[in-house]
């Protein structure tokens, strides 16, 4: 799909504070839609995702959630900071709520019970009002023990209810070429964002970046890879535009 003729709605228009990016989304995601940040290890994705997150707090006075599986809140807090990003302060401020869970938090052994991380995400937008959650990373839901279609229900099912609370879902995962899991993801959500980099193309040089969205229902877009690169400031993106 190319980008849209008209921008969206500004009212329906999640901004991700990221210029180049919101040009190729024509001005952002369609809010309270599930988005997947997809990559291999190292390619940014947990970067872009927080920076999401950090912008709605920062630049659009949205207050957001952290669902983080892989990290202690020490470690959070640190790499968090090396971008700007005081963890502590937007906590107290009641903008930011980081939610620290194990993989059993994700289903509860009670039908007629909700799963932990669940209910920590419900009390985050009642307490909070958050409006955009990151899921970082999903990988852990593919390592439950259960059989392999209980956890594409288990996947299916907590992605619809965040979105059923009124949030913009945000998740990482890697990238599985060929994988049961990475197919049923990528089915699920409605937006797939794909992050690679490639070796240097020369000693001494960067590894080269490039974001491209793969599918985005309900909205335009422009085709293509586009670079980006990763500094002090969080992820920016060069937006390539095809000539007509």
């Amino acid at each position: 799909m190319t980008v849209a003729s008209e921008p969206q709605a500004a009212a329906s228009v999640l901004r991700t504070g990221i210029e180049g990016l919101d040009l190729v989304l024509g001005g952002g995601f369609r809010r309270e839609t599930s988005i997947l940040l997809q990559g291999s290890p190292g390619s940014g994705k947990s970067v872009l995702g927080m920076q999401i997150v950090m912008n709605g707090i920062l630049k659009y006075d949205e207050p957001g959630l952290i669902l983080s599986f892989e990290q202690f809140p020490e470690q959070f807090e640190r790499d968090a900071a090396s971008f700007g990003w005081n963890v502590r302060e937007m906590a107290a401020a009641k903008k930011l709520r980081v939610i620290f869970a194990r993989r059993d938090d994700l289903f509860s052994s009670f039908a007629e019970k909700e799963s932990n991380a669940i209910t920590q995400i419900t009390e985050g937008v009642i307490d909070l009002g958050a409006k955009r959650l990151l899921v970082d990373p999903t990988s852990l839901i593919w390592q439950l023990p259960m059989s392999a279609e209980d956890q594409r229900k288990l996947f299916s099912e907590f992605v619809l209810k965040t979105k059923g609370l009124g949030l913009s879902v945000i998740l990482t995962s890697d990238l599985i070429v060929e994988s049961e899991a990475s197919a049923h993801e990528e089915f699920t959500v409605d937006t797939v964002v794909r992050l690679s980099h490639a070796p240097a193309a020369h000693l001494g040089g960067r590894r080269q970046r490039t974001i491209e969205i793969i599918k985005a229902r309900g909205q335009g877009f422009v085709e293509g890879g586009h670079s980006f690169r990763i500094d002090s400031g969080g992820v920016h993106v060069a937006p390539f535009v095809p000539l007509r």
